[in-house]
């Protein structure tokens, strides 16, 4: 659970750095930092999450409520997998990780003679990792293909090009990771 919320921190950071180039996405910029903070923050209050599942008890139906629950004894049980320095190493091995496999995604652009900014192309890359996540697919499948075979063409990346890339790029992150782990 520590793990996939500092990836998914990773990848938020990663989209969030992108979206400060375009000034409309500002507005997103500041709300999911909030968020962000704010539930970090929410995390670390033992009174708050009792307060929050007490609440939950009383206004939510039971099924709701005991999934709050579980949600908060997860939290508690866990704590040191979320202390701020703990979340700090693992979101910035994230960065680190999910950046490269957006400068693998500049590179090969490159390779395939479509130039674009690599803040553009990590961007574009982690982007579609999220709405490929939010599709609740194994490994984001079509979803992730799809937003970034779509923000490749809106970035003027030939449509050939684009599907080469975007295909590249799965091949060489997504399924190597499946074919080492079946190994």
């Amino acid at each position: 659970l520590a793990e996939r919320l500092s990836d998914l921190l990773a990848v938020v950071l990663l989209t969030i750095g992108g979206l400060f180039v375009y000034p409309e996405g500002r507005i997103a910029i500041g709300l999911s930092a909030s968020f962000i903070i704010f539930t970090l923050y929410t995390v670390q209050q033992d009174a708050w999450l009792k307060r929050f599942e007490n609440w939950s008890k009383k206004l939510l139906p039971q099924h709701a409520a005991h999934s709050i629950e579980f949600l908060i004894e997860t939290i508690l049980a866990f704590r040191a997998c979320f202390k701020p320095k703990t979340l700090l190493y693992g979101t910035i091995l994230g960065v680190m990780a999910w950046g490269l496999e957006g400068t693998a995604l500049f590179f090969i652009l490159d390779l395939l003679h479509a130039s674009i900014p690599l803040s553009t192309a990590i961007f574009i890359h982690a982007f579609a990792l999220l709405v490929g996540a939010i599709t609740f697919l194994p490994g984001g499948l079509g979803g992730t293909e799809i937003v970034m075979y779509q923000l490749l063409i809106l970035n003027d990346v030939p449509p050939t090009i684009a599907a080469a890339a975007t295909l590249l790029i799965r091949l060489c992150t997504l399924w190597f990771s499946v074919v080492l782990g079946l190994i």
